[in-house]
Parts: C-alpha cells; structure tokens; sequence
C-alpha cells in the first residue's frame, strides 16, 4: 500500500497495484490495525487513490485504537519483537 501511491503519483502504477493497495487500505480501517502509522497511510490511499475522500478524512479524523504504539517508526513488527517493559518517568 504505502509504494503504491507514490507510483500512482508519479504515473507508473498498474491496475493490479491500485486495486491491492485500496483493498489492503480498507482492510486496515475496517479491522482497525493497532498500528497508527499504517491507519494514516491507509487514510491516504482511500483518499489518493480511491479518490474517496468521505471514507479517507473520515478514518483519518478516527480516534486511534487503544493500546501500545510505536510511534516514532510505526512498526508493528517492531513492537511486536520488543518485550513489554514499564515505563516511569
């Protein structure tokens, strides 16, 4: 999803790739991925390349989901891989 709208951008994507990054999009605000970082690109290809801004702005004004979030590298890999660890600051 997330190269798929920079070839859209630029012209060079296929019908194969616009249709999988819409559908992986959708999928991703439907199930309410944990990880902000991929809600906000699904946000945008709903918006750019489905040119359906009503669904885009709406999963982009979304409250994000409840708990943990990598914020800075948006992976859910990488909080996955990571034990949990308290935090007192």
């Amino acid at each position: 999803m997330r190269g798929a709208d920079i070839r859209f951008a630029q012209g060079w994507a296929d019908e194969a790739d616009l249709a999988e990054a819409v559908r992986s999009a959708r999928e991703a605000i439907e199930g309410r991925e944990a990880d902000p970082t991929a809600l906000a690109w699904a946000a945008n290809a709903l918006a750019l390349i489905a040119r359906d801004y009503d669904a885009g702005l709406a999963a982009a004004r979304a409250p994000p989901p409840p708990g943990p979030t990598v914020r800075s590298a948006g992976s859910s890999a990488i909080r996955r891989a990571a034990p949990p660890t308290s935090w007192r600051g």
